[in-house]
């Protein structure tokens, strides 16, 4: 029964990595360092790349942030703390290669990146608004 108990546990072990698709790869890198072009770092203000950024964010990332991104299990996107950096130096490798270890996904399968561009964009106008039930702040202030 006791070998029955490990073996279980080991196969749940293996699907939750599997799962995860966690690579092992290093989530802080500089995204110039992972080949981001230089083009994407820039905060977009038109209207077709927030509305894309919205829906992108709306469908994806708003479980954990939180619709009006005042954070839910992920942090919130409305105050002045940021655990990873606020540049998009910064957030590009988090979107890309996630952050298991804090339960956030990899999208680096999912989006390209103009996609990831927008979603940060919009983001972006999240900083200063009033959330509903704001999480507590995380990070450090910038």
């Amino acid at each position: 029964m006791r070998r029955l108990g490990i073996a279980i546990s080991a196969l749940v072990l293996v699907v939750i990595i599997a799962g995860c698709g966690n690579t092992g790869a290093d989530n802080s890198t500089n995204a110039s360092n992972i080949g981001i072009d230089s083009k994407f770092y820039s905060v977009l203000t038109d209207d077709a790349s927030l509305t894309s950024g919205k829906m992108i964010y709306e469908q994806n990332c708003a479980v954990c942030h939180g619709k009006d991104g005042g954070g839910v299990v992920g942090p919130n996107f409305a105050d002045e703390y940021w655990i990873h950096g606020n540049t998009f130096q910064d957030l590009f490798p988090i979107v890309l290669n996630g952050v298991y270890e804090k339960g956030m996904i990899a999208y680096k399968n999912k989006f390209d990146s103009k996609q990831i561009q927008d979603a940060l964009s919009y983001i972006s106008t999240l900083q200063g608004t009033t959330p509903s039930n704001p999480k507590a702040p995380e990070g450090k202030k910038y």
